[in-house]
């Protein structure tokens, strides 16, 4: 364990601040939206949907006294009525690095590499009542993900390219290092997750055995021990890139993920794996080249020369290589079907050099420099409890470059329908695919995210997430004119659309 005589435990209530709302428009029957003035310069708050209790903003502030600086929070309902404002002093060294939304509960992350400190914040959303607690960590540790089970926390991260997990205990204010330790080469930690039927923490481990690329599963007990690891190794010629993992009730465990051919980085299809204890049942692939509908998001012209480029090859017994890579959801299961969802992108880069009128210069030969993730469409296939292929279709996404390597797609399921809802904001627009079996039920190319009677100059990229029941919410920053005042004023605004879908 590691202790420290620093650690220590707070409990109290936030002191309220001031965030001012300057507009609130019913911008369809059931869609609402609030705007806020923004200043030059300001940060924008981070959003975190807290079901039906809402949501809860919150934005450090730059400025920095004595040594610390605030953490500003504000509560919204489902309605967009405001409920409470508060703020925390911090200690300025403390750097975010992970929030989520547990066991009805806001938890935040920060950490203090100078002092090897891990600070965890966990706010109450229906008061605005906070706990934090400080734990002894690990020097340079990188914090990459975090999940809560039972009011414990556990963090998963690396240390000197070593995989770390570290079991965070409030009630005695001690750190657990978890083992980690696995037989293989270039080990990471995909996921750390939770199974709160079984009360379980596991670990999604992609690692080098035996020269190919292998997905473990390590589940842990309450007290941090192992209780169980699934190895699933591929066959010579693949590789397994990721992989998500889910329990039935019978107690089958299922692994889907993405395969490429050995020592590719690009995914080439779905693989899906079952196993009935440590017994595996079956171990299937589709590439993505026998799925029906993978490059429908192309116009007719590149589509049809890339279905002639498939059947040459499969004349010739090959397979055509596919030059993507997939981000991939968690996968939903639908009666006796799994479907599986990912986000097709590829990096992108720049030569890195420059030219005058008469020559063209390098600073370096074949020097390239990273211009961003591409993402092109969503794949969303469905499969049977065999393993089989039933289903796919796929969900174009307009044009969207980000250096940041997250999922955009938003995902939600009518239990009661079957529709499976998948939607992403971009620059002011909402984009929207209703699936069911495979089967597109409405598409819509774009919806506008502004007020009646206001002029959109500008907006960024914007964030949108599943909210609660059918409602979204989407989030970011415009610059809007007044198109009915006098004058046309021109305002910087952050807004929040609730949306109904």
């Amino acid at each position: 364990m590691l202790d420290s005589p620093r650690t220590r435990s707070t409990i109290g209530m936030f002191f309220l601040v001031c965030l001012c709302t300057v507009g609130y428009t019913q911008t369809g029957e059931n869609d609402y939206r609030i705007e806020m003035d923004i200043q030059p310069g300001q940060n924008q708050p981070s959003l975190v949907p807290v079901g039906e209790l809402g949501f809860i903003l919150f934005e450090i502030s730059k400025e920095k006294q004595a040594g610390q600086v605030k953490l500003y929070f504000s509560k919204y309902s489902t309605n967009l009525d405001l409920d409470w404002k508060t703020s925390i002093n911090l200690t300025k060294r403390l750097e975010l690095t992970e929030y989520d939304f547990f066991e009805n509960f806001l938890y935040l992350i920060f950490h203090d590499d100078l002092n090897q400190e891990v600070q965890v914040l966990k706010i109450r959303p229906e008061s605005g009542h906070f706990e934090s607690h400080t734990f002894k960590s690990l020097k340079r540790i990188e914090i990459h993900d975090f999940t809560v089970l039972n009011d414990k926390v556990y963090l998963s991260g690396s240390l000197k390219h070593t995989p770390v997990v570290l079991k965070l205990d409030p009630v005695t204010n001690y750190a657990r290092i978890l083992p980690t330790t696995f037989k293989g080469r270039e080990i990471e930690i995909q996921e750390i997750f939770t199974d709160e039927n079984k009360q379980q923490v596991s670990i999604i481990i992609s690692t080098q055995r035996r020269n190919n690329n292998s997905i473990i599963i390590r589940t842990y007990d309450d007290r941090g021990g192992v209780s169980e690891d699934i190895v699933l190794d591929p066959p010579q010629q693949y590789d397994f890139l990721n992989g998500k993992f889910f329990q039935l009730d019978n107690g089958e465990k299922i692994i889907i993920g993405t395969f490429a051919y050995r020592a590719s980085v690009h995914s080439q299809g779905f693989y899906i794996a079952k196993f009935q204890g440590d017994e595996l049942k079956y171990r299937k692939y589709h590439s993505f080249t026998d799925l029906e509908n993978f490059f429908s998001f192309l116009d007719e012209k590149d589509r049809l020369k890339k279905e002639s480029m498939i059947e040459k090859k499969k004349s010739k017994g090959k397979d055509l290589r596919i030059q993507y890579r997939l981000l991939v959801h968690d996968v939903i299961i639908q009666g006796d079907q799994y479907v599986m969802i990912g986000e097709a992108y590829y990096p992108e880069y720049v030569s890195n050099s420059y030219s005058d009128f008469f020559t063209s210069y390098s600073r370096k030969p074949g020097d390239f420099i990273f211009d961003g993730y591409q993402f092109t469409h969503a794949v969303i296939a469905g499969f049977d409890n065999q393993g089989a292929l039933i289903w796919d279709n796929t969900f174009n996404i307009h044009d969207y470059k980000s250096f940041d390597l997250k999922r955009r797609v938003k995902v939600n399921t009518n239990k009661q329908s079957q529709d499976i809802v998948l939607l992403y904001a971009l620059e002011g627009m909402i984009y929207k695919l209703v699936i069911n079996k495979g089967q597109i039920i409405q598409q819509n190319d774009q919806l506008e995210l502004a007020a009646p009677n206001d002029l959109v100059k500008q907006s960024d990229l914007g964030q949108a997430e599943y909210w609660y029941d059918n409602y979204f919410i989407a989030w970011g920053y415009q610059k809007l004119i007044k198109s009915q005042e006098v004058g046309q004023r021109k305002r910087n605004i952050f807004y929040i659309n609730k949306m109904n879908f």
